[in-house]
């Protein structure tokens, strides 16, 4: 595991690790070390968290450095996946010591399959920027994605199907779903600060803001609310009975986390993948809103106010529509057994893009790493035919393709196709 070096990506690959592992099979995860003064960076930083967004540019040459010890490492673990996202080095890496590179994105994938508006293209434009580094981030993304042996995205089918079906086509190579890979949630309770906060609040509704204020606190922070600077427990503030509306950035831990509790869903998103995010929810999943912004991507408090009131108004017809749709999402999602379903097909598809995958016609035929001779049957048909729909859709270079018998090279088959490694 090779994530990016920031808490929102190293945390997803540290869960499926987790998970991978609970399940009998070994990972090593690679997490930066303190940075030196070498770096240009702040002394100590380990993260993206750590380094303010100008300096962000160093940080990806710092990432980039590390592609020797990486090497170093990988020769001597000599596993049989690696899985990465933000290193264009790591196929080529990978294949030379007889791995398969896995490039795991842990943001929407719809990221990769949405247009943008203008203010929207003007966010994104950070993509194109080299910031030091030989390639830009868009050309790193992509040049990962045509490069790897597989695409794997932390999502499920039901949420965003859809792109699913359109990156797989896109780049023809299998596109593999871990689910969500969540942890189970924290058995601790709320921290004592957190609580004896939200229950100030009155649990049954208010008839205006001024009055859920408790005593006083208008005038001691004076409308900003609780300004926090460390990490706080979303998932529990966001069960407490006192909280009805999550505002989020739409970063795909945070939207997760939103979509997985009772609250309605306002979206702010600002950059990247939480504007794909928003859009996602807002405009095809219809679970939440968005402030509405200016046409330069500005946004009022009065909107920003309109939003929440929306949804949190019980007359409102758009606070029902979202709600239900809410709703029943997080009942198919949370069902018993998805996402231990989700896992063992990630395993199991891993283990078909573990063979070498080599294209004939219009189709792929995999083998292990050794000469053979391939011998073409009867295409390739579904055992139960109401599984049909979704074999082909996870593997549609390779559905309905002949079927391959694989003998020795020195059989002596008539006919035979010789593929080599």
């Amino acid at each position: 595991m090779f994530p990016w070096f920031a808490f929102g990506h190293i945390t997803p690959y540290l869960h499926l690790s987790n998970k991978l592992t609970e399940r009998g099979h070994k990972g090593v995860s690679l997490i930066a070390q303190r940075s030196t003064s070498k770096d240009r960076l702040p002394p100590g930083a380990e993260t993206a968290s750590d380094v303010p967004l100008p300096l962000h540019g160093h940080l990806r040459v710092a990432f980039d450095q590390t592609q020797d010890q990486v090497q170093t490492i990988l020769s001597s673990l000599k596993p049989d996946f690696v899985f990465f996202n933000f290193s264009p080095w790591m196929p080529a890496l990978a294949h030379q010591i007889g791995s398969k590179a896995i490039c795991y994105s842990i943001v929407t994938l719809a990221m990769q399959a949405l247009k943008y508006k203008d203010y929207e293209i003007a966010q994104l434009k950070v993509y194109a920027k080299a910031l030091g580094t030989e390639m830009s981030l868009y050309v790193q993304i992509t040049y990962g994605l045509i490069q790897n042996d597989a695409l794997a995205y932390r999502t499920y089918h039901e949420f965003e199907g859809p792109y699913c079906d359109y990156l797989r086509q896109h780049y023809a190579k299998p596109v593999l779903l871990t689910g969500l890979v969540l942890l189970e949630a924290p058995a601790t309770k709320l921290d004592e600060k957190w609580t004896n906060w939200l229950c100030n609040f009155k649990q049954d509704g208010c008839a205006t803001i001024e009055e859920a204020f408790p005593e006083g606190f208008e005038e001691r922070v004076k409308g900003r609310g609780w300004v926090y600077g460390g990490w706080v427990p979303q998932t529990l503030i966001l069960e407490h009975p006192s909280i009805g509306c999550s505002v989020t950035h739409c970063g795909y831990g945070s939207m997760w986390e939103s979509l997985f509790s009772d609250c309605q869903i306002v979206c702010v998103s600002y950059l990247g993948d939480q504007i794909v995010g928003a859009r996602l929810m807002v405009e095809e999943l219809k679970v939440a809103v968005e402030v509405e912004r200016e046409d330069n991507g500005r946004i009022s408090k009065e909107s920003l106010s309109k939003a929440i009131i929306s949804v949190m108004d019980e007359d409102s017809e758009i606070a029902g529509l979202v709600k239900y749709n809410h709703a029943k999402l997080k009942e198919e999602l949370t069902s018993e057994g998805m996402q231990e379903r989700y896992l063992d097909t990630f395993i199991q598809n891993l283990q078909v893009v573990g063979l070498i995958l080599v294209r004939v016609g219009s189709g792929w035929v995999g083998f292990t790493r050794t000469t053979v001779r391939v011998e073409f049957g009867d295409a390739a048909a579904a055992a139960d035919p109401a599984d049909a729909h979704s074999i082909a859709r996870y593997f549609p270079n390779t559905y309905g393709q002949p079927l391959a018998h694989f003998l020795r090279a020195t059989a002596k088959v008539p006919d035979a196709h010789l593929l080599r490694a």
